[in-house]
């Protein structure tokens, strides 16, 4: 792992064996915004918490805009990605963040949508027992690096069920 070098460590295990392969392991539901049998988009999930029962929430990577929470259940094989839920900047919390040093308004802007969708880096995923969730974003760029400037700082959000910021910190 040399950060200096841009070059990330990983760590993938596979196992090896004569058994049939289960897959998949996680499946979407259609989709009640499109119908017609088309189900849930998803992909490159980055966070996963345990809800009641046997309910798990995750969310996204930054590969996708209009950042998103999945509700899946998680009681039969596969799993079942069952809901998906914007995270939205409805009452301004987010777009209310002052710029800090590299990062500016632009860069704000860039990550709050015109429907109130964002588009942040969803790293983590934590269900708040008093109600919502807590959502981490990761930053992107180094400071002092014109190679690699500021685009986004680290966030925490917190957030009702709907997907609605009720609070940021950075």
């Amino acid at each position: 792992d040399d950060r200096g070098d841009k070059m990330r460590s990983a760590l993938v295990i596979y196992e090896y064996g004569a058994d049939e392969s289960s897959y998949p392991g996680i499946q979407s539901v259609e989709d009640p915004d499109v119908q017609n049998g088309v189900p849930i988009p998803w992909g490159a999930m980055s966070g996963l918490a345990a809800g009641d029962g046997s309910t798990l929430y995750a969310v996204d990577d930054s590969a996708y805009k209009m950042s998103s929470i999945f509700s899946i259940d998680a009681s039969s094989s596969p799993a079942s990605l069952f809901k998906r839920t914007h995270i939205t900047d409805a009452n301004g919390v987010f777009a209310a963040v002052a710029p800090q040093g590299e990062f500016d308004a632009a860069d704000l802007q860039a990550m709050i949508n015109e429907d109130g969708t964002v588009n942040i880096d969803s790293e983590g995923i934590a269900v708040d027992p008093a109600g919502g969730f807590f959502v981490v974003s990761e930053g992107r760029g180094t400071v002092g690096d014109e190679d690699r400037p500021i685009e986004s700082l680290n966030f925490l959000f917190k957030t009702d069920m709907a997907g609605g910021i009720e609070k940021g910190v950075v």
